[in-house]
C-alpha cells in the first residue's frame, strides 16, 4: 500500500525454579517463565502492527529416576497464558485477545534390557481462549491446537555375534482431533503415524534409513481458515562417520 511502520518492540522478561534432589531418585520441582514475541504483521482493520505476543507459564513437577534401573520418568502439570495471540479469523491474520492453556505431560525413558530402549511420550492439553474481541470466541478452543498428543518409539540393538552393529527401531505418533476454527465449528480429524528406522555400525561409520509416515498415510495436520496436508512417506538415508 506504500505505508510503512517504524516499531520498537521491547520487554524485559525473567524465568527461574527450583528442584530437590532426594536420595530415593525422586526430584520435584516448580518453575515460572515468562516470554515476548514481536509480530511482524499489520492488522488489516485498523492498517496499525499487531501488538507482540506475551504470556507467562507456571510448572510443577517430578522427575523419578530408580535405583537399579536405567530409566527415567517425569510427570508436569501446567498453566500458559498467551495474550496477543495470532489467529487467522475468516483468512485474515487478527489477535484473538488472551488464549489459557492448561495441562499435563507424562515421558518416560528407558533401557529396558542392555539391547531394547523404548521413549513413551502423553500430552493432554485444555486450550481456552478467555479474552477475545467476539464474543462466539470466548471460551472456546482456539484453531490449531489438538487436545491430547502421544508417542512410543521402540529400538532393538544387536550386541556381539553377527549381527553385531545392527540396530533397528519402530515407533507410533498419535495427534487428535482440533478445530479449524475459533469457534469450533470445523472439526479436523485425528491421525496417527507409524515410523522406522534401521541402521548399521562398522567401526566408525553408521549407515542408517529412517522412513516417517510408513504407511504413506494422507492426512490433515491442522486447518486455520486454510487447510495443510501433513508430509507423506518419507524416506532419508545416511551415512555418518564418528572421530
Amino acid at each position: 500500500t506504500g505505508a510503512s511502520h517504524n516499531v520498537r518492540d521491547e520487554d524485559f522478561t525473567w524465568s527461574g525454579g527450583v528442584a530437590y534432589v532426594f536420595d530415593n531418585g525422586l526430584t520435584p520441582y516448580i518453575s515460572y517463565s515468562e516470554f515476548f514475541l514481536p509480530v511482524t504483521d499489520i492488522n488489516r482493520v485498523t492498517g496499525k502492527p499487531f501488538e507482540p505476543q506475551e504470556g507467562d507459564q507456571k510448572e510443577i513437577g517430578i522427575k523419578y529416576q530408580p535405583e537399579g534401573l536405567d530409566a527415567m520418568f517425569t510427570a508436569a502439570a501446567f498453566e500458559l497464558t498467551q495474550e496477543n495471540v495470532t489467529k487467522n479469523r475468516n483468512g485474515v491474520p487478527t489477535q484473538l485477545g488472551e488464549v489459557r492453556s492448561r495441562g499435563i505431560e507424562l515421558e518416560a525413558q528407558a533401557n529396558v534390557t542392555e539391547n531394547i530402549s523404548l521413549i513413551a511420550s502423553y500430552t493432554k492439553l485444555d486450550p481456552e481462549t478467555t479474552k477475545s474481541t467476539r464474543e462466539a470466541e470466548e471460551g472456546k478452543k482456539p484453531a490449531n491446537v489438538a487436545d491430547e498428543m502421544a508417542s512410543l518409539w521402540g529400538k532393538y540393538q544387536f550386541i556381539d555375534g553377527a549381527l553385531d552393529g545392527l540396530e533397528f527401531g519402530a515407533g507410533v505418533r498419535h495427534t487428535s482431533s482440533s478445530y479449524g476454527d475459533n469457534t469450533e465449528t470445523l472439526e479436523v480429524p485425528s491421525y496417527t503415524l507409524l515410523d522406522a528406522m534401521i541402521s548399521y555400525r562398522i567401526q566408525d561409520v553408521r549407515l542408517q534409513l529412517n522412513a516417517n509416515n510408513l504407511t504413506d498415510k494422507e492426512y490433515v495436520t491442522a486447518c486455520d481458515y486454510y487447510c495443510w496436508y501433513g508430509n507423506r512417506r518419507n524416506v532419508i538415508a545416511s551415512v555418518s562417520y564418528d572421530f
